[in-house]
């Protein structure tokens, strides 16, 4: 009954502009009636958000683990709603973080960077997986920044190629950018926020010493 009531109010609200949202559909089970019902398994709901806030687009870390992703998108598009697009997130934190005269991170993963942006306070924005492309808009509408690129470093062969690969064309594509590449030992963590946990250290690297 609560979860009826909730669907209920959200199509007062919002109308039938709830069913733009990635993730929501009128694929009631039940079959019954037109209320928003929320397509995903049980587990960690992640916001993704843009620069002002805004939920663009939500991810789930599934509760129970299988051999499929780690981490899905929500999306109906299967049942007529909206599809997810792979963005650009912004910790909600990120504006008291940004202009500080700190370098801007970016990293791999929605969730990692929350941890770095509200434990540790760093000004950190975060791609879909190991694509820096998310952020060209960003990395170009803020030429006078720092940015530090600060990928997972994976013991695994083909995804270090994939990130290689990607990394060179950010730095290809924004030759006249202050980019900078950090780099750690995996055995003291794979992505940045555990390398910090661990009380681990990374090296940054200018653009010439990156290739």
């Amino acid at each position: 009954p609560s979860h009826d009531n909730t669907r209920r109010k959200l199509l007062e609200k919002f109308g039938d502009d709830i069913y733009t949202v990635p993730g929501v559909s009128k694929n009631s089970p039940s079959g019954k009636g037109q209320k928003p019902w929320i397509e995903g398994p049980e587990g960690l709901l992640i916001p993704i958000r843009d620069y002002h806030g805004n939920i663009k687009a939500m991810m789930i870390r599934p509760k129970l683990q299988g051999d499929g992703p780690k981490y899905l998108f929500m999306s109906s598009s299967r049942h007529g709603g909206a599809n997810a697009t792979p963005s650009i997130h912004f910790p909600i934190v990120f504006k008291n973080n940004h202009r500080t005269g700190k370098p801007i991170w970016i990293t791999e993963g929605y969730l990692k960077a929350e941890v770095l942006a509200n434990v540790r306070e760093m000004p950190v924005i975060a791609t879909p997986a190991n694509n820096v492309d998310p952020a060209n808009w960003f990395i170009a509408a803020n030429p006078l920044e720092t940015f530090i690129l600060a990928y997972d470093q994976d013991t695994k062969e083909s995804a270090r190629k994939a990130t290689t690969l990607n990394l060179i064309k950010a730095f290809e594509r924004f030759p006249g950018a202050d980019l900078k590449l950090a780099v750690w030992d995996s055995a003291h963590g794979k992505g940045l926020d555990d390398l910090l946990a661990n009380g681990g250290t990374n090296q940054i690297l200018d653009k010439d010493e990156s290739w």
